[in-house]
């Protein structure tokens, strides 16, 4: 957080953030964490949505070949 601009009382009126985010694998959340049962909740539903919706042929994507 870099302060740029302040009041007269030197409270800080603008800031400039800078934010870095990286999103971890299922190896780097280790077994038993929170985070790997989070993972493996939302793989699940991904999973039960993907079966509710069926196959779906390349026309379903726009596509008539794989290129």
């Amino acid at each position: 957080i870099v302060e740029q601009d302040f009041d007269r009382a030197l409270n800080p009126l603008r800031a400039h953030v800078t934010l870095e985010l990286q999103a971890l694998t299922a190896q780097e959340l280790g077994t038993g964490s929170r985070g790997a049962h989070l993972l493996a909740a939302h793989a699940r539903t991904r999973a039960a949505l993907a079966a509710r919706i069926g196959p779906q042929g390349l026309h379903a994507l726009g596509l008539s070949a794989l290129p």
